[in-house]
């Protein structure tokens, strides 16, 4: 039973940081314990996953062109997503991009390091804060 399109989407998410997101707490013994939370250990901040294109390419110019201003004047980058279609799948292609307030545009930069080898950013992102 195998009637589904397997061709990916490419899922928007815009959003305020890119950040480690750690958790301090104390060991019995009183050594400081630090721990990683949410889509492995990184935080979006304030975030919102605003739709979906079926062609990478139309994804990247919407989010380039801050198309109906996905930026709200808030959201310093966005994040362009493979999402292949099914359940339990693991999406590991992103591309970043920041917000150039003087071009009014999203310029695609570098993945830092803190997103490398991360999945499923847009599922998991709605639930992490």
């Amino acid at each position: 039973m195998n009637y589904m399109n397997t061709n990916p989407i490419y899922t928007i998410i815009c959003c305020d940081t890119v950040e480690l997101k750690t958790k301090e707490s104390i060991n019995p013994d009183g050594t400081a314990l630090t721990s990683y939370s949410c889509i492995g250990d990184v935080i979006l901040g304030d975030h919102d996953v605003f739709g979906f294109f079926h062609e990478k390419e139309i994804a990247f110019e919407a989010v380039r062109m801050n198309a109906c201003d996905i930026c709200e004047d808030c959201y310093n980058y966005a994040i362009v997503e493979e999402v292949i279609p099914g359940l339990y799948t693991l999406s590991r292609n992103h591309w970043l991009f920041k917000y150039n307030r003087d071009t009014d545009e999203y310029i695609q930069i570098d993945e830092p390091e803190i997103l490398r080898n991360k999945a499923n950013l847009t599922w998991i992102s709605r639930w992490c804060d």
